[in-house]
């Protein structure tokens, strides 16, 4: 069984690493721990979004001193060809301070959005999701608005590739 202190106490990225876990066949203790990621809540660059996972995973490990791992999850926004786009980063950092990191997938972000990561620093998406929701009665709508709110794929992505990659590191 695997050890793993997690930077987050989100309960829904927890749920989705749970998931991942049963799925996959690890079995796993994980504690739970809010420590700070390093950067801003809402970052703007792959590289950004990937300096905070890692810095939760380490934050984390460093808390819980009998975890094998520490697990870091963020979710940024970054520009690519002029297109905002939504991300993923899930970052492990063992005891021998190897580092793991898997990004997942982009989405691009509705222009509904773009003002609120451009003009409102302190803003970004969540806070205005809901608003966005109710804009449609549409199924579908509701759906795409959902994964902007939850981000669940860009988590899932992320942190199911770096666990598999961790657990089957030598193969690499």
């Amino acid at each position: 069984m695997i050890k793993i202190a997690v930077g987050t106490t989100s309960k829904a990225k927890l749920r989705i690493l749970d998931s991942i876990l049963l799925e996959a066949g690890i079995k796993a203790d994980i504690s739970a721990f809010d420590v700070a990621s390093g950067v801003t809540d809402q970052p703007r660059t792959e590289k950004e979004t990937k300096l905070g996972s890692i810095n939760r995973a380490t934050n984390a490990l460093e808390l819980c001193k009998d975890s094998d791992i520490g697990l870091g999850i963020e979710v940024g926004y970054e520009p690519i060809d002029g297109i905002l786009c939504m991300h993923g980063v899930t970052s492990i950092v063992d005891r021998e301070g190897n580092i793991y990191s898997e990004q997942s997938s982009t989405l691009e972000l509705p222009k509904y959005f773009h003002k609120y990561l451009h003009d409102h620093e302190d803003d970004g998406v969540g806070f205005h999701v809901n608003d966005y929701k109710n804009i449609s009665d549409d199924k579908s709508w509701k759906y795409f608005a959902e994964i902007i709110q939850y981000r669940e794929p860009f988590i899932r992505e992320s942190a199911r590739n770096v666990i598999l990659r961790y657990i089957f590191r030598r193969e690499y």
